[in-house]
């Protein structure tokens, strides 16, 4: 049976396939630029074996690189500050099927100062999807504070998941969801975080 690490590499792509799309974000026109990280994001779930994902890494661990070696996703972090909130969201949604913790220290900023929640939101989806402790804290520190009710629900689901692919190392997760179920000034919020704690046999 494969390994998680070996299921990732098996899903890669060839730089043909994909560079055309992140060529597109430098485009001056904002239509392209956001044709650009659609088709990026849709490229990644369509050459996935399980399509899109709750997260491909773990706590402890982040998820490898399925980009084609020689391919740079330095384009995709500029687009972090495109003016076009569906190009940063797709671009997010496109980093956590495709990268590794490299995109981490681009994807917690925006998780704490981009304006609007649904970029919030698809940026700690992304690190709940890549997983390791810089993913981890910045989704705990989301869910403790973020302004948004649903950015707060988002990253609470990001920890369950991470949690449940590897319970030996979930108990910060765990002690954080305890916070937020006992804390957090919403009661969807609290549902949730009460709903993961019983996933995680802690009810």
């Amino acid at each position: 049976m494969l390994t998680e690490e070996e299921r990732n590499m098996t899903d890669t792509v060839q730089p043909s396939e994909i560079q055309p799309w992140l060529d597109l974000l430098r485009s001056r026109v904002s239509t392209e630029r956001l044709q650009g990280a659609t088709e990026l994001a849709s490229l990644a779930v369509r050459t996935h074996t399980r399509g899109a994902v709750r997260t491909r890494g773990t706590i402890s661990r982040a998820a490898p690189s399925r980009l084609p070696q020689g391919v740079s996703l330095a384009t995709a972090l500029e687009a972090f500050t495109d003016q076009h909130i569906e190009v940063r969201r797709a671009v997010a949604f496109a980093l956590g099927e495709w990268a590794d913790e490299t995109a981490v220290r681009a994807l917690r900023p925006i998780t704490e100062a981009d304006p609007e929640p649904a970029v919030r939101g698809e940026a700690l989806d992304a690190l709940g999807k890549i997983g390791g402790q810089q993913a981890v804290e910045a989704l705990q520190t989301a869910a403790r504070n973020d302004r948004g009710i649903d950015v707060r629900l988002r990253a609470v689901r990001a920890l369950a998941a991470l949690g449940s692919v590897e319970p030996s190392a979930s108990q910060g997760v765990i002690t954080t969801l305890e916070h937020v179920q006992d804390e957090d000034p919403s009661e969807a919020v609290r549902g949730q975080a009460q709903a993961a704690l019983a996933r995680l046999g802690r009810a």
